[in-house]
């Protein structure tokens, strides 16, 4: 386990690195309403994950389980299905991501010179949503094996290949925000071979077969894995759509801002499910053994692992924010900033305490009354912004809190109760 945390803190650590000195020289070399199509194009890839989640993101609690009780045949029977089920996914989400990609500037609030350049960092960013879908089941060799020192090792060559490869486009190359798509792209290909190279090397007798495709093997894993996509979708009504509500609502330039603010919550966020796939691998494999005690102390243990990590940096960054954004992105509002981050890291502080917790509706697969509950809120949100943006002048504000107060009220009253 401390192997693992380790390794998983020193990939984040690097992730973050890079994203933390790339934002500045980003902002001062393409300008900050180019830059927030960025978060914005990753915004829309977790949109369309959503709909990916029904299939795969109960993959490994049902891999993982079989596994450890043994049962080897019906682990390969989800490993092939889940495989061939994400190539025919991939398949119908290009035909819509095509249409999108051409008439962006009709969906999307994209001043004339940079609409080229928009589509590029959208078909990039989307080619790698579709690789990282069609490979997602070869992640889960390193989850049922509990060798997430492997992953952490794998994001940590992701990350600098990612690095080198934007440093090297913008030293030879005049600064544009397609180089982000592209690197994207290339560093996800590279990432997704040592993926493969993992599965071989934790489990050799794992193959992609047709013939153990089963659908019903597929049913019960989107009957399943429904709710934890209900649930990202009301993460994301609370939280990633605050960007967009800022694009169409207020325009580019307020969307820029917002996208500089959510750096650091989506940092830290980062470090959240870096440490909890760790701790959640471990819960999983006490679980499937039967050992209630043992899951409840496992549980416990992570709540303070990730409470102790992420507070601590979370309140620095609202304690000193002034400061900090003058430093970092300087020619910006750095007290607009400041407020506007205290408002959005707010729930982050809560977050930490009880992922872990929501991580026992995955493992007891008990995922549809949070799942409704989040969406309902994250309804609830949407709908305080517009009337919020509507009668008053609040502006950006308006947004950041109508989100913060409805997801800090599900994460501490419903998950816990729950």
């Amino acid at each position: 386990l401390s192997i693992s945390l380790i390794s998983n803190i020193i990939a984040t650590a690097v992730g973050l690195g890079i994203s933390f000195f790339l934002t500045p020289y980003l902002l001062d070399t393409v300008g900050k309403e180019a830059y927030s199509f960025y978060p914005l194009a990753n915004n829309f890839s977790n949109y369309i994950r959503i709909v990916t989640l029904a299939l795969n993101s109960m993959a490994s609690r049902f891999i993982t389980i079989e596994i450890v009780q043994k049962n080897e045949k019906k682990a390969h029977t989800y490993f092939s299905s889940v495989f061939f089920s994400n190539v025919f996914l991939s398949g119908i989400l290009l035909l819509i991501m095509i249409p999108f990609v051409v008439f962006i500037d009709l969906f999307l609030n994209v001043p004339g010179q940079l609409v080229n350049d928009v589509r590029i960092l959208f078909a990039c960013t989307f080619g790698s949503l579709l690789l990282n879908l069609v490979f997602s089941v070869f992640g889960v060799a390193t989850f049922a094996k509990e060798r997430m020192d492997l992953r952490a090792g794998r994001e940590i060559v992701h990350s600098l290949l990612r690095a080198s490869i934007l440093i090297l486009l913008f030293v030879c190359f005049e600064p544009s925000i397609v180089f982000l798509g592209i690197a994207t792209l290339l560093s996800g290909i590279v990432n997704h071979f040592i993926q493969v190279y993992f599965t071989h090397k934790l489990m050799p007798e794992y193959h992609v077969r047709w013939s153990e495709c089963d659908p019903h093997a597929v049913w019960t894993l989107v009957k399943s894995g429904v709710w934890n996509s209900i649930n990202n979708l009301g993460s994301m009504l609370t939280m990633s759509v605050a960007v967009l509500v800022a694009n169409v609502m207020l325009g580019a330039s307020e969307g820029g801002d917002l996208s500089i603010v959510q750096t650091i919550p989506h940092l830290l966020s980062s470090i959240i499910s870096a440490v909890y796939g760790v701790l959640l691998a471990r819960i999983a494999n006490v679980f499937a053994k039967g050992d209630q005690n043992s899951t409840i102390r496992q549980v416990q243990q992570s709540q303070k692992i990730l409470s102790g990590i992420c507070t601590i940096p979370g309140v620095l960054i609202i304690v000193f924010g002034k400061y900090f954004f003058s430093l970092w992105v300087p020619g910006q509002d750095a007290t607009y900033l400041q407020w506007l981050s205290i408002i959005t890291l707010s729930p982050i502080l809560i977050h930490s305490l009880m992922w872990t917790v929501y991580g026992l509706n995955v493992t007891n697969n008990k995922l549809r009354t949070p799942a409704l509950t989040l969406i309902g809120t994250g309804l609830i949100s949407i709908g305080v912004m517009v009337i919020l943006l509507k009668t008053t002048s609040l502006g950006t504000f308006a947004i950041t809190a109508a989100s913060s107060i409805c997801n800090s009220l599900y994460y501490l009253f419903f998950i816990p109760v729950y």
